[in-house]
């Protein structure tokens, strides 16, 4: 794992809204090469309350470093994700299996041109990327 992909790992374990810039055109025109991406952490309701993070809504103003959190049975099928399937990667979400509480999610690029896997390494949700 390189180290700025380890600060961003680590940040949004600690329930840290965390930014990082995208690269690669996998996910355009979602989250295009070089844009700013905004990521909101996924964490287990139990783990967010410990941290004191508070439930992230759509449409919700939030800033780099703020507490938040989604819980990954909000995570949906269309949702770029900040997870890991061998590398690290930010990339959509094409289907979802488990029940409530023991997700796995199969990622992708925006495209569908190459699938990457099923993971339960899910650690944030791109919010915003500009």
């Amino acid at each position: 794992m390189n180290p700025h992909e380890l600060r961003v790992v680590e940040s949004l374990q600690a329930g840290k809204v965390t930014c990082k810039t995208a690269h690669g055109h996998s996910m355009e025109p979602i989250v295009p090469s070089g844009s700013r991406q905004t990521l909101v952490p996924v964490l287990a309701q139990a783990e967010a309350e410990r941290l004191g993070c508070r439930h992230y809504e759509a449409g919700v103003e939030v800033n780099e470093g703020e507490s938040w959190y989604i819980t990954p049975d909000e995570v949906q099928v269309g949702d770029p994700v900040f997870c890991k399937v061998a590398n690290f990667y930010t990339h959509e979400v094409h289907k979802i299996a488990g029940k409530p509480g023991d997700r796995e999610f199969y990622i992708g690029r925006h495209d569908k041109k190459r699938y990457n896997g099923w993971t339960r390494k899910v650690y944030g949700k791109c919010i915003k990327a500009e």
